[in-house]
């Protein structure tokens, strides 16, 4: 029962649904293209699927790190954070920054965090991403090659988005 549903905004009707993956969650355009996380749901999955908005189909997916939370477009990359699987699992894994090459499609490098590091919250702006980590917000180039270990902001945020040279960050509490 997972899918992209593809909704007719004129009519405001489902169109068509496109089969995917277990827990599709979060949804990336780029031209032409679709690109959807899969955290997994009840489970975890490690996935992107990429679809086809032309012609409303699945055309490939590819593997990431476990449970991708978010992901980001800068130039010719698909940054995708991947939170790994939590403990309470039983096979907990840390998570990982992945960059995917837009043009093939192939994943370019891998960036892992530690065995219990569940990075989540990934924003771009200009080319610095940032994410969180361990109550902290962290910020790296889009064309680093190691993680940073510097905290910039301390705090545990539900939502962030970096926008214009500000970053904005949600707490509930």
């Amino acid at each position: 029962d997972d899918f992209v549903a593809v909704i007719d905004l004129l009519t405001n009707t489902i169109s068509t649904t496109i089969p995917v993956a277990l827990g599709p969650e979060k949804l990336v355009a780029n031209g032409d293209t679709v690109y959807v996380a899969h955290q997994g749901a009840y489970s975890q999955n490690n996935v992107v699927s990429v679809i086809s908005a032309n012609g409303n189909n699945l055309v490939q997916e590819i593997t990431v790190g476990d449970v991708p939370n978010s992901m980001t477009i800068s130039e010719s990359n698909l940054f995708v954070l991947c939170g790994g699987k939590p403990s309470f699992t039983g096979t907990e894994t840390g998570g990982s920054l992945v960059a995917i090459n837009l043009a093939s499609n192939e994943v370019s490098r891998t960036l892992p965090f530690g065995d219990t590091d569940h990075p989540s919250l990934l924003s771009l702006d200009a080319s610095n991403l940032y994410f969180g980590l361990n109550g902290g917000v962290y910020r790296m180039r889009t064309s680093d090659i190691s993680l940073p270990s510097s905290v910039i902001i301390s705090g545990f945020f539900y939502g962030m988005r970096a926008h214009d040279g500000l970053l904005y960050a949600t707490d509930a509490g």
